[in-house]
């Protein structure tokens, strides 16, 4: 879904449904890598309509999926933009990447709520966070723009975990020599 755009027209309910993370990768740790990520734009504002849209009764459980969790798992380079999500994430084993609304992502977060509880208590979790569990800066997949940004975000739900690098809003954060991440 490189440079595609997406826009939410409706709310959705994923109450009974089991979740599968838009994008994620094999491995615990580390910087994902392999094809499976979304790059694209995704905004939960319907611009014709002028109403922001909620994904409500997310459930990211299990053990069928390795590192990245949340309502996406793994963001390359792209946007994730007025996103309201509630539910539950929830890591049995010694998962990396876990967030509310993004387990991964080295692009921008702007005007995202997550009303997500994020449980992680099993194994040896790292990077966990209400919104995000890692916001990296990679450069070259920003079009070596040198800024990540998270902006205008919030986190309501519990986040609890019995690994490191655990936060409200983001689990880590990470930029390399020549990047900014401005949160």
């Amino acid at each position: 879904f490189s440079g595609q755009y997406f826009e939410l027209t409706a709310d959705i309910d994923l109450n009974d449904v089991a979740w599968t993370p838009i994008g994620w990768w094999s491995g615990t740790s580390g910087t994902p890598n392999g094809s499976r990520y979304f790059s694209g734009i995704f905004n939960g504002y319907d611009v014709s309509a002028g109403v922001k849209h909620t994904i409500e009764g997310l459930n990211v459980s299990g053990t069928q999926f390795q590192s990245g969790r949340g309502l996406f798992g793994y963001v390359n380079g792209g946007v994730l933009g007025n996103l309201d999500v509630t539910g539950t994430v929830s890591a049995s084993s010694g998962y990396a990447a876990i967030g509310g609304i993004v387990g991964y992502t080295n692009g921008s977060l702007i005007n995202c709520t997550s009303n997500v509880d994020v449980t992680a208590t099993a194994g040896k979790p790292t990077n966990v966070g209400g919104l995000a569990g890692i916001v990296e800066n990679t450069v070259t997949s920003l079009n070596n723009s040198n800024t990540v940004t998270v902006r205008g975000c919030t986190s309501t739900g519990n986040v609890s975990s019995s690994g490191t690098r655990t936060g409200g809003l983001i689990g880590s954060v990470y930029a390399v020599t020549s990047g900014a991440v401005e949160v």
